[in-house]
């Protein structure tokens, strides 16, 4: 979906959208078009930094929340690799013998 705009600029922007070229940009839109998607992004950096304050907070106040965190982090999450040590047998001995050691 495309949108057009008339839009009014002071003397100082005008200038500014005039060196679109001194700042890489092909054209006054381009330049207007990368001004908003930046300020879209820090529009929405703000949001999620907000968000990511407020569930800082409510950690920081609900303690079973904090013991329960604690207690997932002390789980071993260390793979065990015993089952695929135990599947090898002495038949197995020789089997990969022709593939190149690296």
């Amino acid at each position: 979906m495309t949108l057009e705009l008339s839009l009014t600029f002071d003397e100082s922007q005008t200038d500014f959208l005039n060196q679109y070229q001194d700042y890489g940009f092909d054209s006054q839109e381009s330049m207007i078009q990368s001004a908003l998607e930046k300020l879209k992004q820090e529009l929405e950096n703000k949001e999620l930094d907000e968000s990511a304050k407020l569930y800082t907070e409510v950690y920081a106040e609900d303690i079973e929340l904090q013991e329960v965190t604690e207690s997932a982090s002390l789980i071993n999450t260390t793979r065990n690799h015993q089952a695929f040590l135990n599947g090898y047998s002495p038949e197995d001995e020789g089997l990969y013998d022709d593939y190149p050691t690296r």
